[in-house]
């Protein structure tokens, strides 16, 4: 679990999160420790094990698209 490394060291982080996001980078690196967090403790439970494994896709495209977007701007100058 990724998660809590992201609240404990953000740095290690940045890099990945500069990929996807612009401004308060800080933020967003928090943010996607709560998400993975949460996202991870729901996997363990086998009640939310299949809504969380949904949930996980959904945030990893989320992620993804974000990266790709950013990516088409910066060779576009969007």
């Amino acid at each position: 679990m990724l998660g809590p490394a992201h609240l404990l060291c953000p740095r290690a982080f940045e890099g990945i999160n500069r990929l996807a996001f612009d401004g308060n980078i800080r933020g967003h690196i928090i943010i996607n420790g709560i998400i993975e967090t949460a996202l991870g403790l729901a996997i363990l439970q086998p009640r939310t094990r299949q809504a969380s494994y949904a949930a996980t896709v959904v945030y990893g495209t989320y992620f993804i698209a974000n990266v790709l977007h950013r990516q088409r701007a910066r060779t576009t100058g969007r």
